[in-house]
């Protein structure tokens, strides 16, 4: 490291950019270790959370109730550990927002370096916030509209639940960062 010249800051090479680099994730890693350990013990139930949109919109559609299905013997434990460590990245996301803040810091102006707070407390209401929207605004519709599309009589859908799972996490955490524009925009 070597002072700039004229300022007060600090540079820095490229290696300890990296050597910094991976300080942040593996802290960001733990932590996201640390909400898988909390969310696991719940991993059964909060499938089943998951699962409330499609179930509805089975029964809308199909006027029964919808099963998923399993083709694998260990299938519902890999599902169940997945939605562990999905529920440990949203758990851990502000921690992981914040890290990725202090990596960025050092090359901020003064000023800048101050929006810390907002910026961790937005990233990461706005994360949430947008997987939440993707739940409740677009799976029920999404998922009404995909299995009308498939005659009744005809098809019967049979969704495994690695499949569903799959298409569940993709799409609350896509909507999670997309609802991250505005604010990268801002800070852009």
């Amino acid at each position: 490291m070597e002072k700039a010249p004229h300022s007060g800051e600090v540079r820095m090479s490229f290696m300890e950019h990296l050597v910094e680099l991976r300080q942040r994730l593996v802290k960001s890693v733990i932590a996201v270790c640390i909400g898988f350990g909390a969310a696991y013990t719940f991993a059964e139930r909060l499938f089943g959370f998951l699962t409330i949109p499609y179930n509805q919109a089975y029964r809308e559609v199909f006027h029964r109730e919808a099963k998923l299905v399993n083709t694998g013997l260990i299938e519902p434990f890999l599902v169940y550990l997945k939605v562990g460590m999905m529920a440990g990245v949203f758990l851990a996301s502000p921690f992981i927002f914040y890290q990725l803040w202090q990596f960025v810091a050092p090359g901020l102006r003064p000023q800048e370096r101050k929006h810390v707070v907002p910026f961790v407390l937005l990233a990461s209401l706005f994360f949430i916030g947008g997987a939440l929207f993707g739940y409740f605004g677009v799976f029920p519709i999404g998922f009404k509209y995909f299995l009308s599309v498939a005659p009744a009589g005809y098809v019967d859908p049979l969704i495994r639940m690695d499949e569903y799972y799959r298409l569940a996490a993709w799409m609350m955490v896509v909507f999670g960062l997309v609802f991250e524009g505005p604010l990268i925009v801002l800070y852009l």
